[in-house]
């Protein structure tokens, strides 16, 4: 990002000017040999579409061979959003791949980018052989991509992993430490073919409010493209069970086929849908738990596993439940409970 009339702004070819001089100024040897390779348009993250997720996932499914490890160069908004993607249609490849940015504009003189930049340089360089998996990297910290979201708009540790533990951090040494329990899962065997985003199917984030009018919601909910939607609740998992239009929404939904997951509207803890009458009652309307899962790794998950035209709605339920690539929790972890 640059500086313009009109606000901050990316600028072709200024990353790699900025990375040039930084590294002549610097030792680089623990830097591996790398390419780099610059989109055009440039767009600011907030205009990023699932097209995108498709085109980062065919260009590094495309050169795999090549190279033995990935570094996306992304904006802070939807980071999240897109490290989680890519964990879904990505999940077979068997390589690492880092996501990184900045707070704080190139361009300007106390810019964070520079140091995540060469983080991810680092870790690229020396961890490909240890983690395959989409992760970020962020103010020394490194997260796995479908765990963390953007905590903060302001403060340079702006990531963090709500409900998971950091696979690992940078500090004094020159090569970060790793997380060993964190930083291991096993990959699905659930055998999900690999797929691209539909950009036809719609998934609907809705937040439940008091005294939120669930007749407009149901009216959103009729468009025939709405595979999914996410329900953002309260606290542990419940909803307005007394409020007759709650009911008829999710009756409606029921009626339209469209899978229904619970996430809650708290950035930490899972959801506990047999713990109070309010979330049991909505289990027979077919809602299921997203339990500790991120509210950009619940969309992402539903939409990509919409995309495939031959899964049922029954078959989405069931899979959705199940941790694809490190995303999900099924039982409370130490994070839930840890006070600190």
């Amino acid at each position: 990002m640059v500086e313009s009339p009109d606000g901050n702004k990316p600028k072709p070819g200024y990353l790699e000017s900025i990375l040039k001089h930084e590294l002549k100024l610097k030792p680089n040897h623990l830097i591996g040999r790398f390419r780099l390779i610059e989109y055009h348009p440039l767009i600011d993250s907030s205009n990023v579409s699932c097209n995108d997720w498709n085109k980062i996932t065919r260009d590094i499914i495309a050169n795999a061979h090549r190279y033995k490890s990935f570094i996306i160069i992304h904006g802070t908004d939807t980071m999240a959003y897109t490290a989680s993607a890519l964990s879904y249609s990505l999940q077979h490849l068997n390589k690492l791949v880092v996501m990184t940015g900045s707070q704080i504009p190139l361009q300007q003189l106390k810019t964070d980018g520079v140091d995540n930049l060469l983080a991810s340089l680092i870790f690229a360089t020396h961890f490909y052989n240890k983690l395959h998996e989409v992760v970020v990297v962020f103010a020394d910290q490194i997260m796995r991509g479908n765990r963390c979201k953007k905590i903060s708009s302001n403060k340079l540790n702006a990531f963090a992993c709500p409900n998971f533990p950091n696979l690992g951090a940078f500090g004094y040494a020159r090569l970060p430490v790793l997380n060993a329990s964190a930083s291991t899962f096993a990959h699905s065997h659930i055998g999900i073919k690999p797929h691209f985003y539909d950009p036809s199917v719609e998934v609907l984030v809705t937040t439940i409010t008091p005294g939120c009018n669930f007749k407009t919601m149901e009216q959103m909910a009729a468009n025939p493209n709405v595979r999914g939607i996410i329900l953002q609740t309260y606290g542990i998992g419940d909803g307005p069970i007394l409020n007759p239009s709650f009911i008829q929404f999710l009756t409606a939904l029921n009626e339209h086929n469209i899978v229904i997951v619970n996430i809650s509207q708290c950035i930490e803890g899972f959801i506990d849908m047999n713990d109070y009458e309010t979330g049991k009652l909505m289990q027979k309307y077919n809602v299921i738990s997203g339990h500790d899962m991120t509210m950009e790794a619940a969309y992402c998950k539903l939409w990509y596993l919409a995309s495939d035209k031959e899964m049922t709605s029954a078959q989405i339920r069931t899979t959705f439940t199940q941790s694809l690539c490190g995303e999900i929790s099924n039982v409370p972890t130490i994070v839930d409970v840890n006070p600190a």
